[in-house]
């Protein structure tokens, strides 16, 4: 799964591009709205942050994985993760995940930087096609 240098940089590229779209989107937001519970379906922005965070740790997780030639374990039952790890993130103060929302991309960037162990279909569902899902979600809600 090596990837040239000229992917990864387009990679990167569009991952910065969607997180900044994000970023916007989300500090466009009072600390109000963004703790409003139900605005994307159950959740709140918090809860979406929080999400977003856990899935890119999951990817830091299977890239170290493959670099140690082990293979991911592939999840099919993604509701219920989503359900579980939005239960257990609700408790958390919103200082507290969005300090890990940036520190965990950041720890992301410096990870696909890094190594040659990534394809584009690996990191989009984890990155890029995720913040835009839920970019246009947080839109929807406030008609942005």
């Amino acid at each position: 799964m090596a990837v040239s240098t000229q992917e990864r940089l387009d990679i990167l590229q569009d991952i910065s591009k969607s997180w900044l779209e994000l970023v916007k989107t989300i500090r466009g937001l009072s600390d109000e709205q963004i703790v409003k519970p139900d605005t994307v379906g159950e959740w709140s922005v918090k809860d979406i942050m929080a999400h977003i965070t856990f899935w890119e740790s999951r990817l830091i997780h299977d890239v170290g994985l493959l670099e140690r030639g082990e293979h991911p374990v592939e999840s099919s039952d993604y509701e219920s993760i989503n359900q579980q790890e939005a239960t257990r993130s609700r408790s958390a103060s919103l200082d507290d995940v969005r300090a890990q929302f940036d520190a965990t991309h950041d720890q992301v960037m410096g990870m696909l930087e890094g190594t040659s162990h990534i394809s584009r279909e690996l990191v989009a569902a984890g990155t890029y096609e995720h913040y835009d899902e839920h970019r246009a979600d947080i839109r929807k809600a406030f008609k942005k």
